[in-house]
């Protein structure tokens, strides 16, 4: 008999498992049936984990690099992936300025800044030019982070200041855009080509945006929510004037409008989640191909439907008439219903009486998982 054919993409399930790590696991239980042929190809969006999937994918080699943490006085030591072969280096932003890397203490967005990127973007550049690394191109998988500065923190690194009403130059903080009256803006020309991997496709500014709609996982109260968007329109504001935007363009509201920032200041390439994950991940391929497909993440909600991977898998298998088993810590019910009716979820809460258990003991809950998935498949096989 045949095998029934199944592809494992998860997306990473934050703080418990990276979506390579997930795979694993996922591998290691549904293996157990001899019915069950697995294609494992964890996946990013470009969030937490995404170095690991670009490891895993195109045979990276690992450096370190010691750059300036997004709070002030302390230094992290920041991990990047080369590809030799295509003379490509990848940065995981949530490693540069995520939340996994600020303590909770610290984790206030309208203090921090992105500068440690531009710092890093800064020794690639040198690093290239004395031919101690060939480098093309740059990827930056956008998402994860504990900052909300609009990429001027970077753009810092390289000179950029921003300016009150007294000519005086301020800390390139979000605390301080509402306040300033002008940007001076240096010509940023870099020895390789940046392109930004964005997590969910919401605006810059708006109900959906950045700020809004990230603010307070960020750590922003309410009022500081507010503060950063009057900010954010400011900048804007300036930034039509010197026409270094348009008066229609769309900005992508990413990693707290760094994908904007990059764009801006940095001539940046905008991949989109779906682009990456379908083709230069090669899910594409698989449409029509597998019997079944196990995704997940942490939290399922309205933001994993804005083309984030699970969203992005979805709507690839749904399409084709595929059953989605949705492997999640917690399933938010409204989301679930506007996934459509391909789904067949699992809650990992379900398997135990608090949320931390479910994901603390994650490799547990994906065997509990499994089991659900391969009794719905030999169901199947026998009717």
């Amino acid at each position: 008999m045949e095998k029934i054919k199944v592809l494992i993409s998860p997306n990473s399930y934050k703080g418990s498992a990276s979506s390579v790590e997930a795979a694993d696991y996922f591998e290691k239980y549904l293996c157990k049936s001899n019915n069950v042929e697995i294609i494992k190809r964890p996946v990013t969006d470009g969030g937490d984990g995404f170095l690991d999937v670009c490891k895993a994918n195109f045979n990276l080699k690992i450096f370190v690099i010691k750059i300036p943490a997004p709070f002030k006085n302390k230094f992290l030591r920041c991990r990047i992936g080369y590809d030799e072969i295509n003379q490509a280096v990848y940065i995981e932003s949530a490693d540069v300025l995520g939340l996994k890397v600020i303590p909770a203490k610290r984790q206030r967005a309208i203090e921090l800044n992105s500068f440690g990127l531009g710092i890093l973007l800064k020794e690639l550049d040198q690093r290239n030019l004395q031919k101690k690394l060939i480098i093309k191109k740059v990827f930056v998988g956008i998402g994860g982070t504990g900052t909300n500065d609009l990429g001027l923190g970077a753009a810092s690194a390289f000179g950029l200041r921003i300016i009150n009403k007294n000519r005086k130059s301020m800390h390139a903080i979000p605390l301080n855009f509402e306040s300033i009256n002008d940007i001076y803006i240096p010509m940023i020309k870099l020895s390789f080509k940046i392109f930004t991997i964005t997590d969910v496709a919401n605006p810059l500014t708006g109900r959906r945006g950045a700020t809004m709609m990230f603010g307070k996982q960020k750590g922003s109260t309410d009022e500081e929510i507010k503060l950063i968007e009057k900010g954010f329109l400011n900048i804007v504001k300036i930034l039509k004037q010197k026409n270094y935007i348009s008066k229609y363009e769309k900005l992508n509201g990413s990693g707290g409008g760094l994908a904007a920032g990059l764009k801006i200041f940095f001539d940046s390439h905008q991949i989109s989640a779906s682009d990456f994950i379908l083709n230069y991940l090669g899910l594409k391929k698989y449409e029509g191909k597998v019997n079944y497909v196990v995704s997940g993440e942490g939290f399922f909600d309205e933001q994993s439907l804005m083309k984030k991977a699970p969203g992005i898998i979805i709507d690839l298998f749904r399409n084709s008439g595929k059953k989605i088993f949705l492997c999640c810590g917690i399933i938010d019910k409204n989301s679930l219903a506007a996934a459509g009716d391909k789904i067949i979820p699992i809650e990992f809460i379900s398997f135990w009486k608090t949320k931390n258990e479910s994901l603390s003991l994650i490799e547990e809950s994906i065997k509990i998982a499994s089991r659900e998935i391969l009794k719905y498949i030999t169901k199947i096989i026998k009717d």
